[in-house]
């Protein structure tokens, strides 16, 4: 009989930090991440510049005027 099964040892399990250098993982680009993110900070500053612009457009207003037994000017604010 020939033995098919391989046998695996096990390493201790230890509570030390590697030691030497850590190697970035070859499944994330660096590149991509940077992208990425500044995609992010572009959508936040574009949200927050819409936020704050709707504080500054102008609110719509009516005028009246009328000669003679009338009005002779009316102004109307309304909110949107």
């Amino acid at each position: 009989m020939v033995p098919t099964k391989r046998r695996v040892t096990l390493k201790a399990v230890g509570f030390a930090p590697p030691v030497g250098i850590i190697e970035p993982s070859k499944l994330v680009d660096e590149d991509a991440e940077a992208v990425k993110q500044k995609a992010i900070e572009e959508k936040q500053e574009e949200d927050e510049l819409q936020r704050v612009s709707t504080f500054d457009k102008p609110r719509e207003i009516q005028r009246e005027v009328e000669f003679g037994d009338g009005r002779l000017f009316e102004e109307e604010i309304s909110e949107p």
